[in-house]
C-alpha cells in the first residue's frame, strides 16, 4: 500500500484524532524519537505497537478472536497486524509533525 492509501484508511477509521486515541505512547515521545532521527519509530518497542494494534498473545486462536474484536472496535477487519501497526505509526508521525493534523 502507498502512504496515500494508508492515509485514506486513517480517514475511514474516523480521522487522525480518532486513530490518535489508539496510540500506545504519548505524542511527545513520538516527537522525541523523530527528533533523534528515528523515522520509523523503531526505538519504541514493537511489542507496544503490536498490543495497540490488537495483538493479544502469540496464538492463532487469539489472532482469530482479535480479527473479530478489531472489526467490532473500528478497525477494518481486512488488515493484517503489520498493516494496523503501520497505520498507528503513520498517524503518530502525522500528529507529531503536521501543524494542524485535524
Amino acid at each position: 500500500m502507498t502512504l496515500k492509501q494508508y492515509d485514506a484508511l486513517i480517514e475511514e477509521m474516523g480521522g487522525l484524532v480518532t486513530v490518535g486515541k489508539l496510540l500506545p505512547v504519548p505524542i511527545t515521545r513520538v516527537g522525541v524519537a523523530l527528533a533523534k532521527g528515528d523515522t520509523y519509530l523503531n526505538t519504541i518497542s514493537l511489542r507496544v505497537w503490536d498490543k495497540a494494534a490488537g495483538r493479544r498473545n502469540n496464538s492463532l486462536t487469539a489472532d482469530i478472536q482479535r480479527d473479530y474484536s478489531m472489526k467490532r472496535d473500528g478497525w477494518p477487519a481486512r488488515l493484517s497486524l503489520a498493516e494496523r501497526v503501520f497505520i498507528l505509526k503513520r498517524a503518530a508521525i502525522r500528529l507529531a509533525t503536521e501543524p494542524d493534523p485535524t
